[in-house]
């Protein structure tokens, strides 16, 4: 009954456990335990029986069975999920968001990170504002963003690991030239370096981009989201971005955001709950879709956010 419960639950389905008596019975139904009462028999078969879908709105069409083999059977939405190509598959991929504006759809993108409405993307060109997120119907509503650095948030670049990162930041620091580079690719390197000198940013922590301020963290995903989680817990507006973590500052000077994210690195971590409140996305592996939203933060937390990662930068930088 357990591994059946298991199999209802993966389909979407909450069945109702009654207690039900092991199927010895041969296809014509007459029970092949001799010793036992025919009155109770049939008072077992019928338990088996009432093993039925709670809340379905068909009982017949999504109701469970098993035949005489005991192969489970399944109703219309059970035919919907294991019919599906991803049902069988060993891992999930990134789903793909339309993104609509006016009740216009302009595309889609595929999208790793975790999002939250008044969060800036950069699609096709322009920069556009999150109004809104409708998670189960895939569906991003913007507006046209205003003028200014355009965001670095594009959705499609998949999740950078610390590493990397250190090790672009090292490139930068550097000044020989890399033997596998063609001269083209050197000169890009070049001109990365000459910018990365001209705003000093092996020293400047935090870039100011008028609305908007960047923490240049030089950090990778995980941690750049942890950031942001604790700034958001605390009612200001960040998101996760290539070169740290976007802020939107307000009324704030950079000053204020100094003082505020020490304060952020002195006190201890909110729960969990608190972090990702108003965060969406949060479904990435198989079968997060099952989970209560309680269990889907702390999901997500324990495989997204590094947060002793971002308590340590915050400390260096900003105590």
């Amino acid at each position: 009954m357990a591994l059946l419960e298991a199999h209802v639950q993966a389909l979407g389905y909450v069945a109702q456990t009654q207690e039900v008596g092991h199927p010895h019975e041969s296809a014509q139904g007459q029970s092949t335990q001799g010793d036992e009462p025919p009155r109770l028999g049939e008072a077992r078969r019928n338990r088996e029986r009432q093993c039925r879908v709670r809340g379905a709105p068909h009982a017949a069409l999504v109701g469970l069975t098993q035949d005489s083999s005991g192969l489970l059977l399944h109703g219309r939405l059970g035919d919907k999920f294991v019919n599906h190509y991803s049902f069988y598959a060993a891992f999930s991929t990134d789903e793909e968001f339309r993104i609509v504006t006016a009740g216009k759809a302009l595309g889609t993108l595929p999208i790793s990170q975790m999002l939250c409405v008044g969060q800036r993307i950069l699609f096709g060109g322009r920069t556009w504002l999150v109004e809104d997120i409708d998670t189960p119907h895939k569906t991003i509503h913007v507006s046209p963003g205003k003028g200014g650095a355009p965001p670095s948030f594009n959705g499609g670049s998949g999740r950078v690991h610390t590493r990397v990162r250190q090790r672009m930041r090292e490139l930068y620091l550097g000044t020989g030239q890399l033997p596998f580079l063609d001269p083209t690719a050197q000169r890009f390197l070049d001109e990365g370096r000459n910018t990365f000198r001209r705003f000093v940013l092996d020293k400047a922590a935090i870039l100011d981009q008028g609305e908007y301020a960047v923490l240049t963290t030089w950090l990778g995903d995980s941690t750049n989201e942890a950031i942001a989680c604790l700034l958001a817990s605390r009612r200001i507006r960040a998101y996760s971005a290539r070169l740290g973590v976007e802020i939107r500052k307000k009324d704030m000077s950079l000053d204020d955001l100094h003082d505020v994210l020490a304060d952020v690195a002195s006190e201890p971590v909110p729960p969990v709950d608190e972090l990702l409140a108003h965060a969406d996305n949060l479904a990435k592996e198989k079968w997060d879709w099952l989970l209560s939203p309680h269990l889907l933060h702390i999901t997500y937390a324990s495989s997204n956010l590094n947060l002793a990662e971002a308590l340590s930068w915050l400390n260096r930088t900003f105590r």
